[in-house]
């Protein structure tokens, strides 16, 4: 079979894209944009480009952020049977399969902004879904899936402050 069309039908068992959060806290959004569901027989892989995107709720520019998504692998919630493992995918065939991957947002990102990011392994960008066994179905999880390493934030525009005590110094 050849490449193309090999990835006419592996698009086809795939579903419509859906944005799903992986983190969200105090304004700070992360979200991966992947296939809602995916149809795939034992030992057969899909792969689909991740677009990772941060968007910033806060009030403050937000000049980079770095972070590092694991993605887990699908396991069957009744049978507790592996379904898939799902791995980040390099751009070449000899590339390893990566469980975890570091991503930077490069900013800056003004307030209500939003930019995607890129791994910090170039190429990296690409998930690939593998299945393991012959049946089942399952819902991948991304629980605890984000650990954010750190934010920088841009300057802060002043503000006018209430003065403090007046101190007075004797001699």
């Amino acid at each position: 079979m050849s490449e193309l069309a090999r990835k006419e039908i592996t698009n086809l068992e795939q579903g419509p894209a859906q944005v799903f959060t992986l983190f969200e806290q105090s304004g700070i959004v992360v979200t991966l944009e992947l296939p809602n569901a995916l149809s795939l027989s034992k030992n057969e892989r899909s792969d689909y480009p991740a677009n990772l995107m941060l968007t910033n709720n806060t009030e403050f520019t937000l000049i980079s952020a770095n972070f590092v998504v694991t993605l887990d692998d699908v396991v069957d919630s009744v049978l507790q049977a592996l379904l898939a493992t799902v791995r980040w995918k390099g751009p070449n065939l000899t590339d390893p399969l990566l469980k975890k991957m570091d991503f930077t947002c490069n900013g800056p990102i003004p307030p209500n902004g939003t930019a995607s990011c890129m791994p910090n392994i170039t190429g990296y960008s690409k998930i690939q879904w593998v299945a393991t066994t012959n049946n089942g179905q399952s819902t991948e999880t991304f629980t605890n899936s984000l650990a954010l390493v750190s934010l920088t934030l841009g300057p802060i525009e002043s503000i006018d402050t209430p003065t403090g005590p007046t101190i007075i110094v004797l001699s």
